[in-house]
């Protein structure tokens, strides 16, 4: 209920401000001169005052309203990239499959050169190093499969000596 008293040469009416029956605060009136205020009065400010609390409510539940859309659009943007890295994931894993079809191929008719030709034969050299790119090319089809089902890749040792003498073989070849 408002309160209206005098306070010395002042009066004064307290409003409370309530929202569901919540109790949010208060709103005080205050006069220089010392009177009494009216039953009119005090009616008028206890509108004034639920009118008050409740847009105080609206405004808090505009802003719950606000920060859960928030939360939605940010859940929906997740859920988005996370459907885009799917379909990604998907379509990689449908490429390195039908690639390594190809290199498959590749090998097979590289590998039936080889075994035809004669040990000295000049191109075998040539053949060996389509039977090697090939095999990079099939761990890198690993690679992107391993990405496309999203499982850790296998770790394992490597001798740094033969991948440097190899890269120094094709150096001499080229030099």
């Amino acid at each position: 209920q408002p309160v209206s008293l005098e306070i010395g040469c002042r009066s004064f009416v307290g409003i409370p401000l309530y929202a569901k029956d919540k109790l949010l605060g208060s709103v005080s009136i205050r006069y220089r001169d010392q009177r009494l205020f009216d039953e009119d009065e005090v009616r008028l400010y206890a509108s004034i005052g639920h009118l008050i609390g409740t847009a105080m409510e609206n405004a808090r539940l505009y802003q719950d309203k606000e920060a859960a859309r928030q939360e939605l659009d940010k859940a929906q943007a997740q859920l988005l990239h996370a459907q885009k890295m799917q379909a990604i994931g998907t379509l990689t894993g449908g490429i390195a499959h039908d690639f390594n079809n190809i290199l498959a191929t590749i090998m097979g008719y590289a590998e039936m050169a080889l075994y035809k030709m004669a040990t000295p034969d000049p191109l075998r050299l040539n053949i060996t190093n389509i039977l090697e790119a090939v095999q990079k090319a099939a761990q890198l089809t690993n690679d992107l499969l391993v990405f496309s089902r999203k499982q850790p890749p296998e770790k394992k040792l490597t001798d740094l000596n033969a991948i440097i003498g190899k890269a120094g073989e094709v150096l001499i070849r080229v030099i």
